[in-house]
């Protein structure tokens, strides 16, 4: 009997919020008669997208046992951070480089973006703050460069083909659908069939045990 229970309370655990946003999906089908339209399904696929790579990441991070609040502030300063970097490769490279601009104006996104990142680890690991204060003032400190470096947060691209990776899309499916499917592909390819993945489970399950089964862990 007690396995039996432990075994309903898993499955309920594991599946409870898909059961959950299924009521609420069949909820809003019959509340509005434009809710299962194709077009409205397809923006809500692309407003979670956002939201979904964000917490791609975020996954990391909670099973390897820490937190991050800093992530939105950080989401924030790094995109003014591209638009500022492209409207400065746009006048370098002018309208017939705009691709370019954009690719490197990305990288130099995803490299201060990791930059901050490991600020992050550094201050936890190697300065053993705990990772709900050291996040905590990161956060404060990226809000603040974000507003000041882009006028009280507001950031104007100069490219004309930037917006399109936010609203394009490919075979009618939105841009930030694909890479959050193909994102989370990855990640769970890392997650379950890489050693860094398996390393890092064990890390959030259990610091020490991880400690003494050879994972470098910075205890």
């Amino acid at each position: 009997m007690a396995r039996e229970n432990v075994g309903r309370r898993f499955e309920y655990e594991k599946f409870g919020p898909l059961i959950a946003l299924a009521i609420l999906f069949v909820i809003s089908a019959f509340a509005s008669p434009y809710f299962l339209q194709t077009q409205n399904l397809l923006n809500i696929l692309r407003q979670v997208s956002y939201t979904g790579i964000i917490a791609l990441g975020m996954t990391f991070v909670i099973i390897s046992g820490g937190i991050d609040l800093s992530v939105g502030s950080m989401v924030a300063l790094v995109g003014g951070v591209v638009i500022l970097a492209l409207n400065w490769l746009v006048g370098i490279f002018g309208a017939g480089g705009e691709a370019w601009a954009i690719l490197l104006a990305l990288l130099v996104g995803l490299l201060f973006g990791a930059g901050l990142g490991a600020l992050n680890g550094l201050m936890v690991t190697l300065g053993k703050i705990a990772p709900f204060i050291a996040t905590l003032g990161t956060m404060a400190i990226f809000r603040s460069m974000a507003l000041y470096i882009g006028s009280a947060g507001v950031f104007r691209s100069q490219s004309r083909l930037f917006p399109d990776l936010g609203m394009g899309s490919i075979l009618g499916i939105p841009n930030p659908v694909i890479v959050f499917i193909s994102l989370a592909v990855v990640f769970a390819i890392i997650l379950n069939k890489t050693r860094y993945g398996r390393y890092l489970c064990a890390v959030g399950s259990n610091p020490k045990v991880a400690k003494y089964s050879a994972i470098k862990v910075n205890l």
